[in-house]
């Protein structure tokens, strides 16, 4: 059933980097706002927090979906031929995906349309969030070992 395996992880990843680039979104227009001097309460946080995971984490998602699609199978091409990379290959696709997908809209439309990445620390944690999106799904869907639970160590040939 590594094809059901692959297909959690793959969810799992888009969810993981969808919340975690919403979260980081709304944390760097709170933090320009307090810069402004207004106050934000911890409440309202907790709420931008949520709303934005919602409201944004759909549309987002679906993006970091298409991006994975592409970004993926190119990981694993690396990992065929170097498969102590594998992990790394996933990672790096996952954050790569993330950038391609800021860095075109903002060719396309001249603007980043997510406020919260229009700086360079908003857009290097958009690119962590892949980052930790292709770490969930080297580490989802890589293939156990017969009678090894967890999957064997990290680097083994189990991650194949």
């Amino acid at each position: 059933m590594l094809w059901m395996r692959r297909i959690v992880a793959y969810l799992a990843a888009v969810a993981t980097t969808a919340v975690l680039g919403s979260f980081a979104s709304t944390h760097f227009v709170l933090l320009a706002l307090t810069d402004l001097d207004v106050s934000i309460g911890i409440g309202d946080w907790l709420y931008a927090f949520g709303h934005d995971v919602v409201g944004m984490g759909t549309l987002f998602g679906v993006l970091v979906a298409v991006g994975f699609l592409i970004a993926y199978p190119v990981a694993a091409l690396i990992a065929r031929f170097v498969p102590k990379l594998r992990t790394w290959s996933y990672v790096g696709a996952g954050a790569a995906a993330i950038l391609v997908i800021f860095l075109a809209m903002q060719a396309a439309l001249e603007t980043v349309p997510i406020a919260g990445a229009r700086t360079p620390w908003g857009m290097a944690a958009q690119g962590l969030a892949g980052a930790v999106g292709g770490l969930v799904f080297a580490l989802l869907s890589r293939r156990s070992r017969a009678g090894s639970p967890a999957g064997g160590p990290a680097g083994s040939p189990a991650e194949s």
